[in-house]
């Protein structure tokens, strides 16, 4: 992928998003003279915006004052593995504990009078995005840092000072052995020798010494961050410290046994044992002011550590930095800021941003900005501010446009219950509010939120379940507004069926359409995503499934007055207009999707019109059957039910004697999806309305789709129909679902965004790829990429698996589940030369029962009908 990207100018390729570092302790040590319910509430009100995920957060105080860094670190991690015990119920303290434990020691500075939390609370009003919003105190960069370089280790003891501000130039992926201590150093200048420590490296970056402000000679020598790891066996050797004495002085035990302090530096008193010998190490006294003053206590002591860590090694990794402030020996400040300053800057800061992400729909991502506005409301109670009667004014502002406004209330209100109340997707149907979701449809230009604010504060918000209830209703009335702006544009273009167009009206039409393979772009079509997108645009393929087109629908006169609708085994009768209506907008409903197109085509108007007389008026019949077929699966993702819609519509037109163009049909089925609430968008149906392989989009001068031929030669058309081949998961997935996630994700912004702006960048490449004659299989795998983004969860883990193995057979170039993905069919490109046979004998094999192979053909005729 990095070569393709390098020879194509321009080209925008995106990462995946890592989960974050998860701690299961986070610590921070603090003087004896530090307040700790000061320092509690800033950790906690960090960790509420995300700074962090700890299992447990605790500040603990030295045990007197001047035990070193070592003598805080240990103090620290002992009170940690005591509150783990306990936690797991045992009653004595199990050393062993931390070799299944994940932990995060953070070492505050000495106080000053303008630095009461010292220099890791430096107080400015400067903020920090990434991807959180928090003030930019320096603990934020130390805590980013750390969890940078530990997300690819399980378990063990990190231990970070914070009296230097050091930010990274780029992520550091690193291997750290699991027997050896890891330091942390960067190359740094001359000048900062004299007033740091340096560590003297081998040719393998093992510390062979430690000299502290001092003259190098080195042009970038390694100048030492504070910071260390502690690999899960070396961190219960390190803990075993806290029962030896006199290293004990340095911590709690030390002190309620009645014995006076004990100074310890990890650099000069831990770190230094790994590189002398041990006389040499207990004897040498390099800086006076890091360790004890009491020579006889501290060369015990030494004794003592160098007997646990003599045999280990310290390997220095030098990290990439843009920016390093010491800042441990500030002196003075020149504008002292408030606690109150910086909070109510923030507080301002994150309001304004919110009202320019709803009224002017501006780039933001609103769970960062939710989260720290809940984070002060909940730990600066003084600031506290009513967040749902912001939103509500800001949805009220932006009516009719306000879906935005309402999907962040949901995203408010889920983030509310904590996970507790259940799922995000689920009905949102219930009768308290059906009244003014009814009303919104009729006038979405009415001001209708503050009737369903209301209902939400007055019973939907007493606990976490009402809450998750709530979001999904307020999520169903965005719905209601996005399904509004894509009827205004449909309706541009697409017309009821009129009366009596022809005077012999044909006693029966059948209709047969290709399915379509989504090659690049999915998801830019989909409302409210493809209303915003630029360019909002998809390239995809009809194709014939084993020779055959797998969709059809039949229309013909019937016996039994009123509508009857065969899909299969299934038989349903609509005798009124009332039953349509009923049907038309729930998914769920065998007869919903029939009713949800005869409802878009003005078969009726209304609930209300006599159903006889309407199909008397365009059909010259009392009786229409209409038969669906699909030799698809149920959730193939092959947009099956769309390109049925679309099938239904073209043969009710021509049932009528009206024949509706593609474009017709393309908005008309864009509107049904909407009327079925399944929000989908337009692809699946430009995929089986227009010819072969082509590039739909949205025109940016008057907001409709339009489709442009991707013409390629005989010989490229022979390949794809040779290599690429369809294989059946027999896994079925609900798109819907898929793509409320995908939906709210957009909205809240951030990630998911910057992955639909890649779709949009890349769409340009995919085209030119392939009138070049060559099926871009990199930028397939970047598509796939952005679909397991948008839609997490999206590829099974049997999925997974099996591509794995086709790779590792080289039967494959590469794999994308077809559409939303979840299910259904998965997409193959096969290595040249490979058979259908080869890959049905190897998914049989090695694939589940209900796996199968199939053809595929480009259809450059992609959809036929007939007429009798």
């Amino acid at each position: 992928m990095e070569n393709f990207a390098q020879k194509t100018p321009g080209i925008q390729l995106f990462k995946l998003m890592e989960n974050p570092t998860r701690w299961d302790a986070v610590i921070v040590s603090i003087r004896s003279n530090q307040n700790r319910e000061d320092v509690q509430t800033e950790m906690q009100f960090l960790q509420d915006c995300g700074v962090f995920e700890a299992t447990s957060l605790s500040v603990v105080a030295d045990p007197c004052d001047d035990v070193g860094s070592a003598g805080s670190a240990l103090n620290a991690l002992l009170s940690t593995a005591e509150r783990l015990c306990a936690e797991r119920g045992l009653s004595v303290l199990k050393e062993s504990l931390l070799e299944s434990s994940k932990v995060l020691i953070l070492l505050l500075g000495a106080s000053k009078e303008f630095l009461p939390l010292g220099a890791a609370f430096l107080r400015s009003l400067k903020v920090d995005e990434c991807p959180w919003i928090v003030p930019d105190y320096p603990i934020v960069h130390s805590i980013r840092n750390v969890n940078e370089l530990a997300a690819s280790c399980d378990y063990g003891v990190w231990i970070c000072g914070t009296d230097a501000l050091w930010k990274t130039a780029s992520a550091n992926k690193l291997t750290l052995k699991s027997d050896e201590i890891a330091a942390f150093c960067f190359k740094g200048s001359s000048q900062q020798t004299s007033t740091h420590g340096i560590y003297e490296l081998d040719g393998e970056d093992v510390v062979r010494s430690l000299h502290y402000r001092c003259y190098s000679s080195e042009d970038s020598p390694s100048v030492v961050l504070a910071l260390l790891y502690f690999p899960p066996s070396l961190s219960t050797r390190f803990l075993s410290l806290h029962s030896v004495y006199p290293i004990s002085r340095s911590t709690y035990y030390g002190v309620d046994s009645g014995s006076l302090r004990l100074k310890l530096s990890l650099f000069f008193d831990v770190i230094m044992s790994t590189c002398l010998p041990e006389s040499e190490f207990v004897s040498t006294h390099l800086v006076t002011n890091k360790s004890d003053s009491n020579l006889n206590l501290l060369e015990q002591s030494r004794r003592e550590i160098w007997k646990r860590f003599h045999h280990c090694q310290c390997r220095a990794y030098c990290v990439s930095l843009v920016q390093y402030e010491y800042l441990g020996e500030l002196q003075r400040l020149s504008n002292v800021v408030t606690e109150q300053e910086v909070i109510v800057n923030l507080q301002n800061l994150i309001l304004s941003r919110i009202s320019t992400m709803i009224l002017n729909d501006a780039q933001d991502c609103s769970t960062s900005l939710l989260k720290t506005l809940m984070a002060i409301n909940s730990n600066f109670v003084e600031f506290k501010i009513d967040i749902l009667g912001k939103l509500e004014s800001w949805c009220a502002q932006s009516v009719p446009h306000c879906s935005r406004a309402l999907m962040m209330t949901a995203e408010y209100l889920a983030m509310l219950a904590h996970g507790r109340g259940g799922l995000r997707s689920g009905p949102a149907a219930n009768p308290a509010f059906t009244g003014v979701f009814k009303s919104i449809r009729m006038n979405p230009e009415g001001n209708h939120v503050h009737e369903l604010f209301r209902i939400v504060k007055e019973k939907w918000l007493r606990n976490e379940t009402e809450m998750i209830r709530a979001a999904r209703h307020l999520e169903a009335a965005a719905q209601i507004y996005i399904q509004h702006s894509v009827e205004e544009i449909c309706q541009k273009y697409f017309i009821a069926i009129p009366e009596k167009v022809q005077n012999v009206i044909p006693e029966s039409v059948a209709v047969e359409a290709a399915a379509r393979v989504d090659l690049f772009g999915g998801w830019l079509d989909t409302p409210p995503i493809t209303l915003y997108a630029r360019p909002s645009a998809v390239v995809n393929m009809a194709v014939l499934v084993d020779g055959r087109k797998p969709i059809s629908c039949r229309i013909r006169r019937g016996i039994v007055n009123g509508i009857t609708i065969k899909s299969g085994e299934t038989l349903i009768l609509l005798s009124s207009s009332y039953d349509i209506y009923e049907f038309h907008n729930k998914p769920g409903h065998p007869g919903a999707l029939v009713s949800a197109c005869l409802v878009c085509v003005g078969i009726p108007n209304s609930p209300e019109d006599d159903l006889i007389e309407t199909l008397e008026s365009k059909f010259n019949t009392a009786s229409l059957e209409i038969e669906c077929t699909s030799r698809l699966p149920h959730g193939s993702g092959l947009g099956t039910s769309s390109i049925l819609a679309a099938a239904i519509i073209k043969t009710l037109g021509l049932s009528s004697g009206y024949r509706y163009s593609e474009k017709s049909i393309c908005h008309a089925v864009l509107m049904v999806e909407q009327l079925l609430t399944t929000g989908g968008g337009w692809q699946d149906q430009v995929g089986c309305l227009y010819p072969g392989i082509k590039k739909g989009f949205i025109s940016e001068t008057d907001g409709s789709v339009e489709v442009e031929r991707i013409d390629v030669t005989e010989s490229f058309e022979k390949e794809i129909n040779r290599r690429m081949m369809l294989i059946y998961t027999g896994k079925t997935r609900l798109a819907k679902n898929l793509l409320q996630e995908a939906i709210r994700g957009w909205y809240s912004g951030g990630p998911i965004r910057k992955v639909i702006a890649t779709l949009e960048t890349n769409v340009c490449h995919f085209v030119n790829s392939l009138k070049e004659g060559r099926m871009p299989c990199e930028l397939i795998e970047v598509y796939y990429r952005a679909k397991k983004v948008l839609a997490t969860g999206c590829e099974p883990e049997i999925v997974t698996s099996l591509i794995s193995q086709l790779k590792r057979a080289n039967l494959i170039e590469t794999a994308w589940l077809a559409g939303a993905g979840g299910g259904g069919f998965l997409y193959v490109w096969a290595k040249n030369g490979i058979e259908v046979k080869q890959m049905q004998t190897f998914v049989s094999r090695y694939g589940t029962e209900e796996m199968t192979v199939h053809t595929v053909t480009v259809d450059d005729s992609p959809i036929i009908e007939s007429i009798s």
